[in-house]
């Protein structure tokens, strides 16, 4: 990732900050989403197609971690004459690696050991 779109990245995750005092090293948090990033796709480089995917999970980590508000509750239930649909309890249902399987998955490529 160059440093244009890493300042860029950098600068938004900083206005999403709800403490803007906050001593949170931003670079440390893209640096831990990066190499996530790399680590599972076996790419050596961010392509820029992925550049939201990246903003994306470092929210997640951000939030993960209580430096973000999480404001995406879980409806526990809803009833509607006599339909009644409930989504999740109070605990988180998913891994951080089950949200973002389906959009990482489409930029990884498998490492084929060479003959020889």
């Amino acid at each position: 990732m160059d440093n244009r779109r890493r300042s860029l990245l950098e600068s938004r995750l900083r206005s999403k900050l709800l403490n803007k005092d906050s001593d949170i090293d931003i670079s440390l948090v893209i640096d831990r989403t990066v190499r996530y990033f790399l680590n599972f796709t076996n790419l050596s480089e961010v392509p820029s197609e992925a550049d939201i995917l990246i903003y994306d999970m470092a929210i997640r980590m951000m939030t993960d971690d209580g430096v973000l508000e999480d404001d995406t509750k879980d409806v526990k239930q809803i009833k509607r004459g006599d339909t009644t649909i409930t989504y999740a309890d109070d605990s988180r249902s998913q891994s951080f690696f089950n949200d973002f399987y389906s959009r990482l998955i489409h930029f990884r490529t498998l490492n084929i050991p060479k003959e020889g």
